[in-house]
């Protein structure tokens, strides 16, 4: 049949593993080495996720780096980020060189954790300066609100991405502007939005 024809061309290759699906293998590693009242996996979890999500938007993590690779940086940053013991972190190494033969101490593993940090500290800058932005913009009347939103922006604010941000100005880079395609697309969508 045809199926079975797209199926060989194919190789039935149909579709590549994902960092997030990666990271929950891993995750599952983890657990079965862990307590089973650990409450931190649940942490993980919702962390190395959050790097994952954050590091699509990164083409040098997200396109030059494999999943399996992203999604082990992702879950040591948040064992890391939870204080699991270093006895903790060799044994969860140990088991994984056994049963993946992925090293966790490798030049691309390190390279890719340093990638996802830094992939934080920008969006924790986006984030800081858009609940800055925000509480800026609210009345002024209501101080009280405004101060624990100031706080809540100021609580974003990680010394790494302060490092960052510092850094950034002494160089004189800015972010990255959309490309013109993007931003084509985007007038495309308002057009269309306002036609009767």
């Amino acid at each position: 049949t045809m199926e079975n024809a797209l199926l060989d061309a194919l190789d039935w290759r149909l579709c590549d593993p994902t960092a997030s699906g990666m990271a929950s293998h891993l995750i599952a590693l983890l657990a079965r080495r862990q307590r089973r009242s650990d409450d931190r996996l649940s942490s993980v979890v919702d962390f190395a996720r959050l790097q994952i999500e954050l590091s699509v938007a990164d083409y040098k993590t997200s396109v030059l780096r494999r999943p399996s690779e992203v999604a082990l940086a992702a879950v040591l940053n948040s064992m890391e980020l939870l204080d699991f013991t270093s006895r903790e972190e060799e044994r969860f190494a140990k088991l994984l060189m056994k049963e993946t033969g992925m090293d966790v101490r490798s030049e691309g593993i390190k390279e890719t954790r340093a990638e996802l940090h830094g992939v934080f500290d920008d969006q924790s800058d986006v984030l800081t300066g858009r609940a800055a932005a925000f509480s800026s913009r609210t009345d002024k009347s209501v101080s009280t609100t405004t101060s624990r939103r100031t706080s809540a922006a100021s609580e974003f604010a990680t010394p790494r991405s302060t490092a960052t941000r510092r850094r950034r100005k002494e160089e004189g880079r800015r972010r990255p502007r959309p490309s013109p395609a993007c931003v084509g697309a985007r007038l495309d969508n308002k057009q269309k939005q306002l036609e009767p």
